[in-house]
Formats: structure tokens, C-alpha cells, sequence
């Protein structure tokens, strides 16, 4: 093992999705390299909950909250369910899969 990185930051959407991600933190796990993935959003919250080594994950603030409605907040805009931050630490939902739902409000606004 070349010991070439200390961190990884894989973007869950560009891997290959949850399923594809988990085989990156079991491989990354498997040589004790820590990951905390690109981005917040709730998929990667999941991940870094049911993960030893994911310490923390990113989050980005609701625009409501102060924060930039811009590509790292856009899904606060596409669905509803996506966890505040408190304290610094997000809470997961008990809600069915994921927790998240498509905000179809928005949707329809934004449909071509």
C-alpha cells in the first residue's frame, strides 16, 4: 500500500450512488483511510452515521438559515425533509427511507 492519501471526499453522486459509496468507505475502511464526503445532503448524513470511519460530514446551511441558495444548497429547493444543523450536529429522521420527499411545489415552478 503506497499510503498516498490520508482523507478521501468522494461525491456519492458521481460514484455511482449509495451502493457504489459503500463499497468506497468498506475499501477505505479496510486500509483505515478516513472519508468525509463531498457535500452534505442526506444520503451522505446516512452514510457517515453508519460509518466508523466518517468523523463528521459537510453541511451547508438553509438559505432560510443565512445560507447561499446556490449548487451545494439547490436540493433544500428540490425536496422537503433535508435536516437542519444544532449544536452542530444533524439529526437523522425516523421517516421512511431516506427521510426525503420531492417538494412537487417547487418542481412545478421550475418545469420546462
Amino acid at each position: 500500500m503506497k499510503e498516498a492519501v490520508d482523507i478521501l471526499q468522494p461525491d456519492v453522486n458521481r460514484v455511482g450512488g449509495i451502493t457504489e459509496a459503500r463499497k468506497v468507505w468498506s475499501m477505505a475502511a479496510a486500509h483505515g483511510v478516513t472519508i468525509v464526503p463531498h457535500a452534505g445532503q442526506l444520503h451522505n448524513y446516512h452514510l457517515v452515521i453508519s460509518s466508523f470511519n466518517s468523523p463528521m460530514a459537510e453541511y451547508f446551511p438553509h438559505p432560510a438559515d443565512g445560507g447561499v441558495l446556490d449548487d451545494d444548497t439547490l436540493f433544500y429547493e428540490l425536496f422537503t425533509g433535508e435536516p437542519g444543523a444544532e449544536g452542530g450536529f444533524v439529526s437523522l429522521s425516523k421517516a421512511p427511507g431516506l427521510g426525503l420527499e420531492l417538494n412537487a411545489d417547487r418542481i412545478r415552478e421550475w418545469k420546462a
